[in-house]
């Protein structure tokens, strides 16, 4: 069994002193452009981290094209709940 200490996101949070922790929803609201920055950072770093091999199951390995076409296609029903499939039928499609 793999010993997860040693991958850099063993702790239940590992960006805590780099962006802090939000226990509640803050009074004000944040720039869209500067959560979108972290998240790509945070996305960047596990996605570099991922092909090492030292991770399991969390991960799909495949083609990167292929993940932005899904991330297209998702896009398009982000604002959609999928579940009642008589508002949206075309979300299940």
């Amino acid at each position: 069994m793999e010993d997860k200490s040693k991958t850099p996101f063993a702790s239940g949070n590992p960006y805590a002193e780099r962006y802090g922790v939000l226990d509640r929803f803050p009074e004000t609201g944040r720039p869209r452009d500067e959560i979108l920055r972290e998240l790509q950072h945070m996305a960047k770093e596990e996605d570099d981290f991922w092909p090492t091999a030292k991770c399991s199951g969390t991960k799909y390995s495949g083609d990167m094209s292929h993940y932005a076409f899904l991330n297209r296609a998702f896009a398009l029903y982000s604002h959609v709940n999928a579940r009642p499939g008589d508002m949206c039928p075309s979300a299940s499609r």
